[in-house]
């Protein structure tokens, strides 16, 4: 497949992806994300992790606020991601969710720390990865703009790469490039599969 049919197929699966997320109902997002919940500090790859790198869900993504309150429960690191404008990853490290303040980039609003030092990614043990998409290759699609797929490859291999995600986003194929990085692990609310 050529990049253009590669990026069409994306655009293509984001919308589709977006309708379905939308047709959400509050309560069934809560339910699903209650479940989401319950699994995610069972899997041995949290139980091991000491330093942890996870988004802020905002929007239609799974809500990570009870995950980042039990992480940091635990005594793990935790740090949180910060899009800058050259479409680059820093990590800051935060101690409370009383760091993390609304900070409107771009054509979104994202939870970010602010004012917190940051994480070098060598000392990430643990990724938790939000998507639009993802398949049961370990593949991912995300909104576009490539902040992980770039942020990934500066982490060390030994890092466990995780995505969190309803079950109406796994569909049987992502479509991909080189630069697209794979995850370890995708955990949804009826499932964990390991790649």
């Amino acid at each position: 497949m050529t990049t253009d049919i590669i990026q069409q197929a994306k655009r293509d699966l984001r919308k589709e992806m977006k309708g379905r997320l939308k047709g959400l109902t509050a309560g069934e997002r809560e339910s699903l994300n209650r479940r989401i919940h319950e699994f995610f500090f069972r899997l041995d790859a949290v139980k091991k992790a000491k330093t942890v790198m996870i988004y802020y869900g905002i929007g239609t993504e799974i809500d990570t606020v009870p995950l980042i309150e039990g992480l940091l429960a635990e005594g793990k690191r935790v740090g949180l991601p910060i899009c800058r404008a050259d479409l680059s990853l820093d990590i800051g490290e935060i101690e409370s969710l009383n760091q993390v303040k609304e900070r409107y980039f771009k054509h979104f609003t994202l939870m970010e720390p602010w004012d917190t030092p940051l994480l070098d990614p060598a000392v990430l043990d643990l990724v938790i990865i939000p998507g639009i998409a993802f398949d049961m290759k370990g593949n991912r699609l995300g909104h576009g703009a490539g902040y992980y797929d770039r942020f990934l490859s500066r982490v060390p291999q030994t890092a466990y790469k995780l995505g969190l995600a309803y079950d109406i986003q796994v569909t049987s194929e992502v479509p991909v490039t080189d630069r697209d990085q794979p995850l370890n692990g995708l955990l949804t609310p009826t499932r964990f599969f390991q790649f």
